[in-house]
């Protein structure tokens, strides 16, 4: 979800859809895009509010990493 990231911290982005086959043209249609080769600007994927929450997999200076205790696994913010 880079997009939520990015419209949580107030960046720019602008972008186009990359079609690979058939099945994701349709389901692209499907979902109401018209116009396959139009680019996006953020507001107009991010839709509403959005959070974003991130955790590293390992401690460092700028994430807590995650901590497994039995069969749980738990993230310190």
């Amino acid at each position: 979800m880079l997009h939520a990231a990015l419209d949580a911290y107030d960046c720019h982005f602008q972008g186009r859809f990359i079609f690979d086959n058939e099945k994701d043209i349709n389901e692209a249609k499907s979902m109401g895009i018209t116009d396959l080769n139009k680019k996006y600007e953020l507001n107009e994927i991010v839709k509403g509010d959005s959070l974003f929450c991130a955790s590293g997999i390992t401690s460092s200076e700028v994430l807590n990493g995650i901590i497994i205790e039995e069969d749980k696994f738990i993230v310190k913010l």
